[in-house]
């Protein structure tokens, strides 16, 4: 019997009586199980509502992909996730991308503490679309999948001296090559372009603690183009997600424009 912390990125029913849960681990990775009797039972109450954060006891049987989950009870319900639909939103945004992009039983603690932070964070604060596009930049951070835009994805060679020169107003993005272009390798007339200050918030917001994450300040529409980098930038170098349809992101995104307003 093995014990565990982890959050429900996903929970249906299996067979009539079943349910079969997705959870982010905090020693394990992301693990598929079975909870026998869930259905109807009273046996392990809303342990496995969404987004709920659950101490738990599950056999693993070697040459089984599910594990068999015998106990569950609730360590934190941030119940406060579903007062609104923004926060709704988001949390479900972020989970539906950590169910997707999390590799089956590969340990990741970062991942976990990410995903928990986030839950804290939506829980207590305004949702942004600072919140919102800094949860994409950390989890691609993590797992491997950043975009490179510390150097140039052509040559190698740091982009510090273009940060620095307030007289560069873009930067020429390779979505293919995974980054910046600098201003010496010439890329031609028909790249993307990216302004200064979505680069800018790119590099701010990587390293930024998540709990400062709100206190940050940049221009919505700069937000709403790093938004949309993000989206074409996960599309293409996530794998399976070349189709992905962004629903809850984009319905985040019309209120928080509402609010804007």
């Amino acid at each position: 019997m093995i014990e565990e912390t982890g959050i429900i990125l996903r929970a249906k029913p299996h067979n009539e009586r079943d349910k079969l849960i997705h959870i982010l681990t905090e020693r394990h990775g992301k693990i598929a199980g079975i909870a026998k009797g869930a259905v109807h039972s009273r046996r392990f109450g809303g342990a496995f509502d969404l987004f709920n954060c659950i101490q738990f006891r599950y056999v693993d049987k070697p040459g089984r992909d599910l594990v068999r989950i015998d106990e569950a009870n609730i360590k934190r319900d941030f119940s406060g996730l579903c007062q609104n639909l923004e926060r709704i939103s988001a949390a479900g945004y972020f989970t539906d991308l950590c169910y997707r992009l999390s590799e089956e039983r590969m340990p990741s603690r970062e991942l976990f503490i990410l995903m928990a932070h986030y839950l804290y964070l939506l829980e207590s604060t305004e949702v942004s679309m600072e919140i919102v596009c800094s949860f994409e930049v950390k989890l691609l951070d993590r797992l491997g999948y950043a975009s490179v835009i510390h150097q140039c994805v052509a040559c190698g060679n740091s982009l510090a001296n273009d940060l620095r020169n307030t007289n560069l107003h873009d930067f020429a993005i390779s979505i293919d090559q995974g980054g910046i272009i600098c201003s010496n390798c010439y890329p031609p007339a028909t790249a993307k372009r990216l302004d200064r200050n979505t680069v800018l918030w790119l590099n701010v917001v990587r390293t930024t603690p998540v709990q400062q994450i709100s206190s940050l300040s940049f221009a919505f529409p700069t937000l709403l183009r790093g938004a949309d980098f993000l989206k074409e930038f996960i599309r293409y170098h996530c794998p399976g997600l070349e189709f992905y349809g962004f629903q809850s992101h984009d319905l985040l995104e019309s209120l928080l424009r509402e609010k804007t307003q």
